[in-house]
């Protein structure tokens, strides 16, 4: 698995997503970390609306997804960086 993040990237909020909700809230102590790894629950709570994705993101993202889906059932996770950026 590869990080596509560059490292010079400062992000504003990092997510471990699964797909599922159940136990999936990270916890006080994660939350306590100077860079937390937030989960599902998290994700729905601080963007309830989804976050924006450029439309050749979006569809790289979706083509992924896909491709890893056609191997067959397995533990697949998604790590999501939200970085802030106001126009």
């Amino acid at each position: 698995m590869n990080n596509l993040l560059p490292s010079s990237v400062r992000y504003h909020e990092k997510y471990d997503l699964k797909g599922s909700t159940n136990k999936r809230r990270a916890s006080r102590a994660e939350r306590a970390k100077t860079s937390p790894t937030l989960k599902d629950l998290d994700f729905i709570a601080n963007h309830p609306d989804g976050i924006m994705l450029e439309a050749d993101t979006f569809a790289a993202l979706v083509k992924t997804i896909e491709r890893d889906c056609r191997v067959g059932p397995r533990h697949l996770s998604t790590i999501v960086y939200v970085v802030d950026i106001i126009f």
